[in-house]
């Protein structure tokens, strides 16, 4: 387990110090046990319960392990029901995104392989300077003296 998220299990522990006893009854205490296990031993959070979680400095993957907390052991099912619809909706659009953009790198690809093909077609012309000349025209000579 990266650090991070040790450090995440940490802020989680703290938090959930300050929950009231109810809702914490409705966590499974497998899990309350495995954020113990595996939260860092060196790392110290200095949460201000006063405060809200949006104005603590907490980590992205706490805010994510809250959520999950949140949604799928403290809320009511209408709830639940509403939080994974919209998770749904926005994980379509940002599929959809996802696929705009591959698109649109094909495209892109295609026009620069195009644009390739164009270029190879082009012949390389070397220009001969003034000295290359002269000694071509004495070898076509010299070859027709030679017979």
């Amino acid at each position: 387990m990266t650090n991070e998220y040790r450090e995440a299990f940490t802020e989680v522990n703290e938090i959930l110090k300050y929950l009231d006893e109810h809702l914490v009854k409705k966590i499974p205490k497998e899990f309350i046990d495995n954020i113990k296990e595996n939260k860092s031993k060196s790392y110290e959070l200095k949460y201000d319960n006063t405060k809200g979680l949006n104005e603590n400095n907490l980590k992205m993957e706490t805010r994510a392990i809250l959520s999950v907390i949140y949604r799928d052991y403290i809320c009511d099912d209408y709830i639940r029901k509403e939080i994974i619809k919209k998770d749904r909706k926005e994980w379509f659009e940002l599929e959809q995104k996802k696929q705009s953009r591959n698109i649109e790198f094909l495209n892109k690809k295609s026009i620069d392989s195009q644009n390739a093909k164009e270029n190879i077609s082009l012949q390389i012309v070397k220009k001969q300077n003034i000295i290359n000349k002269i000694i071509e025209k004495i070898k076509i000579i010299w070859r027709k003296i030679r017979g």
